[in-house]
């Protein structure tokens, strides 16, 4: 068994949604059904803390509202729960990154009633910036203040999830500095050997039916 980490963004329909950073609910429901089917353990990324656990794990960056109100549902019912990365500076606000296609995002009490129900809530940083491009201070700063933010209100951030998938040296010094033993970045392939800190992830398209997703996570990590 494979250790798989899945990055979604916005989970609704195409004519709310439209297709860009997108998952049909129905898509989603194929997705955890068929894992849940082949009893694939759910995996949250705090797990990785301790250990090196095997089996799926399904992170949603941004905290959209669509997620937040969308996937709990679909995940708890084939048994799994997921991870939702918010940005506290812009909770119940929209997500102003996305220029003209910003979105609202969840709301402090969606956020607290998605952790009692056992979902993680993660330090995705206070504004979103890529983190590359800050210095080292400014890259604690964003990390700092979030991580202040979240569990001010009981949210218990014990991983961060980088915006645009950016970091580097830096960053990873930042994150360890603030106590985090747990980080994830982007890739086209399923975990493997990397640290804790560059756990892969990989991104789930509109167009990401069952067949193309196993094909994610079997067939293109072996492509040259």
């Amino acid at each position: 068994m494979k250790t798989v980490i899945l990055c979604y963004h916005k989970i609704g329909s195409e004519l709310e949604e439209g297709r860009w950073l997108n998952c049909a609910p129905e898509t989603l429901g194929a997705h955890a059904r068929f894992f849940g089917r082949k009893k694939w353990p759910g995996v949250l990324p705090r797990d990785f803390a301790a250990a090196r656990p095997e089996g799926i794990c399904y992170t949603f960056d941004d905290a959209y509202v669509s997620a937040v109100s969308n996937a709990p549902a679909i995940l708890e019912d084939a048994g799994y729960r997921g991870a939702f990365y918010a940005v506290p500076s812009l909770v119940g606000v929209v997500s102003n990154w996305d220029d003209q296609k910003a979105r609202p995002l969840a709301t402090w009490a969606e956020l607290i009633r998605l952790s009692s129900r056992g979902h993680e809530i993660g330090n995705h940083t206070n504004s979103h910036p890529r983190m590359a491009e800050l210095t080292l201070e400014q890259q604690i700063q964003e990390l700092a203040v979030a991580h202040q933010m979240l569990n001010d209100r009981g949210l218990d951030s014990r991983s961060v999830c980088y915006p645009y998938g950016s970091f580097n040296a830096d960053t990873l010094a930042a994150v360890s500095s603030l106590g985090y033993q747990v980080g994830l970045k982007l890739a086209k392939r399923p975990v493997q050997g990397e640290s804790a800190l560059e756990l892969n992830r990989i991104v789930v398209s509109f167009s990401d039916s069952l067949p193309k997703l196993l094909y994610k996570i079997y067939v293109r990590p072996h492509l040259p």
